[in-house]
């Protein structure tokens, strides 16, 4: 150890005394911390996250992402208390609350973006018959959806789990499985790179309006102790997707440099025809109704998703922050 004594001295400038206090004040805010769980690596779909957590962080808050292999120890980590919002379908949740879960859903992050991709040899929803289809994983929206178009087809089919939308559709192009659930951006980058092999035999988004691809949500604890926290958080995200949504030309240049490092496998290439598609869809729409919620619960309950009786729709979304923040837009 380096006496005091020996050690070199440096001089820095005086300062007004008031520019003192002022910075000291400022070091001794506290930087609150927002950690959200993803339940893969993100897609396309997410790159709003990306633009919020520079826009938080003038604000006075650290959003930190984190991501997780599969929704079992991304929800372990939202119950825990490691994380404060997560990444999640409704159909998820709702099922997570029936099972003793109190978390609540606040925004919409993603319209239904589901379409079933096949080899085009399969040309019709009743060709799965007898045929290998991957989902995410148990209680996902892509096991509920497999499971309704079984139960609708009257379909005899092997079901396999492989995390991760980009990791089925590699499974797929290996003749690994012989279907998949997959989200909007990779079911276009695997057009992109084999325009004739694979298509779309069921679009989700069609027969299911009503659904979510995900939301955001987190544990009603956390909208009362932290709602001021929320409420920032929910204001910003909405703030981002509405400047996308209005002027997508303007923010084009904002989102092409996060891209790179938030989606590191991202082709750039296809960023235009993606961004497109995505507009297109008006994916970044961050509506969530009472309706929505409804008419979710219904189908869950038509396809043998819920068993007794579910959580009614306050207990399954908590509107405040969203409401709040499309009127303070108003």
């Amino acid at each position: 150890t380096v006496p005091a004594s020996q050690m070199p001295q440096r001089h820095y400038p005086a300062q007004p005394l008031p520019t003192m206090i002022a910075q000291a004040e400022k070091s001794a805010a506290p930087f609150k911390v927002l950690r959200i769980a993803f339940t893969s690596t993100p897609d396309f779909g997410a790159i709003p996250i990306a633009l919020a957590v520079d826009k938080l962080k003038e604000q006075g808050v650290e959003l930190k992402p984190t991501f997780f292999n599969g929704f079992p120890p991304a929800r372990t980590a939202l119950l825990r208390g490691d994380v404060e919002v997560m990444q999640l379908n409704l159909n998820s949740m709702i099922t997570s609350n029936q099972q003793g879960a109190n978390l609540r859903a606040l925004i919409r992050m993603a319209p239904n973006e589901w379409v079933m991709v096949t080899p085009v040899a399969i040309k019709t929803p009743p060709d799965l018959n007898g045929k290998r289809i991957a989902i995410h994983g148990p209680a996902t929206l892509t096991e509920q959806l497999v499971k309704a178009t079984i139960k609708k087809y009257a379909l005899k089919s092997d079901v396999l789990v492989v995390p991760g939308s980009d990791a089925r559709i590699q499974a797929l192009i290996s003749k690994q499985l012989d279907a998949t659930p997959a989200e909007l951006a990779d079911f276009l980058e695997l057009r992109q790179s084999k325009p004739r092999d694979y298509h779309a035999v069921i679009d989700y988004s069609k027969e299911y309006p009503f659904l979510t691809g995900s939301t955001l949500i987190t544990r009603k604890d956390f909208t009362e102790q932290q709602p001021a926290l929320l409420q920032t958080f929910v204001s910003s995200y909405v703030e981002i997707t509405n400047a996308i949504r209005k002027n997508p030309e303007a923010i084009k240049p904002a989102l092409r440099k996060v891209v790179p490092s938030f989606l590191p496998k991202f082709d750039m290439n296809n960023f235009d025809a993606v961004y497109k598609q995505h507009l297109t869809a008006d994916y970044w729409n961050p509506e969530l109704t009472r309706e929505m919620v409804e008419k979710t619960i219904q189908f869950m309950k038509d396809t043998d998703q819920l068993k007794g009786d579910p959580p009614g729709i306050d207990a399954t979304v908590d509107l405040r922050f969203l409401d709040k923040a499309v009127q303070a837009k108003h």
